[in-house]
């Protein structure tokens, strides 16, 4: 990925930092008695969101989230240049990659709002449900969009980046479909969510090594 400003690092910095920070929230709330120790992928002890939900953890998943949707949109901007440059400044891509961007955006402040009414107890669970959906519905739209047209310059890229990014898509196609079959329990809409969520930011991080040939 060829720009003046080189994001790679950045997208490195934002989506292991965010990764590592997801899982110490949750093992703060266990420490604080609030959870119990388990391996949330598997047997969806709890969500990410309920593990911020109460003490010191509640802030720390605002400080954590709020920063790295804001930066996600900045890292979208800089996808969309990628998908720019390969395709030799095509108008036609140009034009896609503004309305990915908007989409991006929009999803992105669609999460700042449903995590800035995380409260505990008080929390406005119709808003940051509707805030969240908004972020993910969008996020996956720009995810498979750019995957389509990515594949039309493919060979302008080197190859391991395109097969992680493709296996993420998979993850997320896999448990989204699971999702619609699956029993509605709360555990297993909790597996959804940490898949779901890990697979977004791994997503992300097959950027930082991504690189145009």
């Amino acid at each position: 990925m060829k720009a003046e400003l080189d994001p790679r690092k950045l997208i490195a910095a934002t989506t292991i930092s965010v990764a590592v920070l997801f899982f110490v929230t949750y093992l703060v709330s266990i420490a604080d008695g609030n959870n119990t120790l388990c391996n949330p992928f598997i047997s969806g002890c709890s969500d990410i969101t309920h593990a911020g939900f109460t003490s010191y953890e509640k802030y720390m998943l605002k400080a954590i989230l709020i920063p790295t949707a804001t930066l996600m949109a900045v890292i979208f901007f800089f996808i969309t240049q990628l998908l720019v440059q390969i395709s030799d400044n095509k108008k036609s891509i140009i034009k896609q990659g503004k309305v990915m961007l908007f989409l991006a955006s929009v999803g992105c402040i669609g999460l700042i709002v449903g995590t800035s009414v995380i409260d505990g107890q008080q929390t406005l669970m119709k808003v940051h449900l509707k805030g969240v959906a908004v972020f993910f519905v969008l996020m996956s739209v720009c995810q498979v969009w750019y995957t389509i047209i990515e594949y039309k310059y493919s060979d302008r890229l080197n190859k391991v980046p395109l097969i992680l990014r493709r296996f993420a898509i998979f993850i997320t196609a896999a448990f989204s479909i699971w999702s619609v079959f699956m029993d509605q329990t709360t555990v297993n809409h909790n597996i959804v969510e940490w898949w779901g969520v890990y697979a977004l930011i791994f997503w992300f991080w097959t950027f930082s090594i991504t690189k145009i040939k």
